[in-house]
């Protein structure tokens, strides 16, 4: 029915670069911080969830930054909710695609009781892993800049010890002519 898009941000400096850009964000999340734990997540992804089976939302999509590697993380975008078929289910009515599963399968318990239980739990650590990614990926970004400074400290230092070691060797040489000089004045 093409409900309007909300945004509901996490992160001081996301939040405060949608403030200057006049940005309306439906909520903010500010408490997880670096630390994400499920708990925290599990209240964030709880109301999305209901307010997804109610029908307030029509979709659910994480924005986040993935961490691929030390020196690459990646901005993603990924529908949470609804959930995509895989290739290897079956369609509803048992025919169309091919199942991994047999007729003579059973579940226990039935599959409905498994899907409403195991749906909700795959949403909520899809959203837990994107807040733990984007942790791990400013971690990781923090530390790159650190260590490029650090370098970069390292070469400032090294610059700075020769052109004192060069001044303190031209004055060191300026003293002993001057010395040398004065002996042979005297002689």
């Amino acid at each position: 029915r093409g409900l309007a898009p909300e945004l509901h941000v996490s992160g001081k400096k996301l939040i405060s670069a949608f403030r200057f850009r006049q940005m309306e964000m439906a909520s903010t999340l500010t408490e997880v911080g670096d630390n994400p734990t499920f708990e925290k997540v599990d209240a964030v992804a709880n109301p999305l969830m209901e307010r997804f089976v109610s029908g307030d939302l029509d979709e659910l999509w994480v924005v986040y930054t993935k961490f691929l590697s030390s020196a690459r993380q990646q901005a993603v975008s990924e529908q949470v909710l609804p959930l995509s078929r895989s290739s290897s289910l079956p369609d509803a009515d048992g025919e169309g695609r091919t199942s991994s599963y047999g007729p003579e399968t059973i579940f226990s318990p039935d599959p409905e009781t498994i899907l409403s239980e195991l749906l909700p739990r795959s949403v909520r650590l899809h959203v837990f892993q994107a807040f733990l990614d984007a942790a791990v990926s400013e971690q990781t970004a923090r530390r790159v800049a650190m260590k490029v400074a650090t370098d970069n400290a390292h070469d400032v230092i090294v610059e700075l010890t020769r052109t004192y070691n060069r001044s303190r060797q031209a004055q060191i040489t300026t003293e002993l002519s001057e010395i040398m000089g004065g002996a042979a004045a005297l002689e």
